[in-house]
């Protein structure tokens, strides 16, 4: 969350300087993250009703112009297969696709945090997860392929799509119009405002959770009487977040983005070993613990188990550039951390907060 925040204040900033406005990035993140602040400490309903209306306003468009370009690739004969096709001797270059791709899916469980919220969650959560890895797959792919096509049609004039900063933007301004680029770059950063909000609400109910199992403070799993929201966990994650922004603009002077990339690096880890342990306890689940071998269940919980290791070598191997380098260290500083706070939580927090807390859930 710390790092789609100071995204989305880069892509604010930038925004405004083709308004002609120009702002340094962390005032607008602050601002911004107020704003969501708010969204995320009232009620679930509003918070999800405006994620679902900003990303469906930022799908919508990144579509339009996918059409557009696929249409004009058509008409002026310029379509090809050639995105489709397999690196026959680059057997590095599909490996890296493939964690990119993997990366693409991350955090497509987070619904799951709204369980104790939904009317009907052991319905409405498995159709929600399931319909988020066939939608994220429809749309990454076509997405992914209009912009290849889209300069693959005109290279003299929009260069590689390797170098470019924002491709979207080039495509829309080059395929339809310079109104229409300022539009793809308000509806990027609508898209990364409501990811802000998401992040807030899925790690306040996961520290709620926590709390609430006696992992961590029992404080933190207090419910709110008239919202029903997890406010303390709200305030503290938000809290981190805000203190976070501005400790890495005093001490590197970096950009937002700069923020996104370093802290997504340590994000993307943390979630990879995550879902390495999520599937490796199914495949104890479903194979030592029951004593037998549901094949489709344990084969799957098998190869993603297999995908999620793969994904994390290739993330650490050949080593990335410094400050990148420093990622699997503070990864491993952060779940140590993590660590001594329950170990101590559960040492501090009395044992009537702790029985006050287990009833929390009802009321969420």
């Amino acid at each position: 969350m710390i790092g789609v925040s100071g995204a989305l204040g880069s892509y604010v900033s930038t925004l405004l300087s083709m308004l002609g406005l120009h702002t340094s990035w962390l005032p607008l993140s602050l601002v911004l993250t107020v704003v969501m602040w708010i969204f995320a400490y009232r009620d679930i309903k509003l918070s999800t009703k405006v994620m679902l209306a900003l990303e469906g306003v930022s799908i919508s468009l990144i579509l339009i112009l996918a059409m557009v370009i696929f249409v004009k690739a058509v008409v002026a004969g310029h379509w090809t297969w050639k995105p489709f096709t397999l690196p026959i001797g680059h057997g590095a270059s599909l490996a890296e696709g493939t964690v990119v791709a993997l990366l693409c899916f991350a955090g497509f469980e987070s619904s799951s945090t709204l369980g104790e919220e939904a009317a009907k969650p052991t319905r409405t959560i498995p159709l929600v997860i399931a319909g988020t890895i066939i939608g994220i797959a429809f749309f990454f792919l076509l997405s992914s392929d209009s912009q290849v096509v889209g300069y693959l049609a005109r290279p003299s004039i929009m260069g590689s799509l390797a170098n470019a900063t924002m491709p979207l933007v080039s495509l829309a301004s080059n395929y339809v119009s310079p109104t229409y680029a300022t539009l793809i770059v308000t509806s990027l950063t609508l898209s990364l405002f409501s990811c802000v909000v998401g992040c807030a609400c899925t790690s306040s109910r996961v520290m709620f959770a926590m709390a609430r199992d006696k992992s961590f403070f029992s404080r933190v799993g207090n419910v709110h009487p008239t919202f029903r929201t997890p406010h303390r966990a709200v305030h503290l994650t938000m809290a981190v977040s805000v203190v976070a922004q501005i400790a890495f603009a005093l001490v590197t002077h970096g950009s937002g983005t700069d923020l996104y990339s370093y802290t997504a690096y340590v994000t993307v880890l943390s979630m990879l070993l995550s879902y390495g342990l999520v599937n490796a306890s199914a495949v104890r689940h479903f194979f030592l613990r029951l004593k037998r071998w549901p094949m489709f269940q344990a084969l799957i919980s098998a190869l993603s188990l297999v995908a999620a290791l793969y994904a994390i070598y290739a993330n650490m191997y050949p080593v990335p550039p410094y400050p990148m380098n420093l990622a699997p260290y503070i990864t491993v500083a952060f779940i140590t951390i993590m660590c001594i706070l329950s170990w101590v939580s559960k040492r501090v927090s009395p044992t009537s907060d702790m029985e006050s807390t287990t009833t929390q859930h009802d009321a969420l």
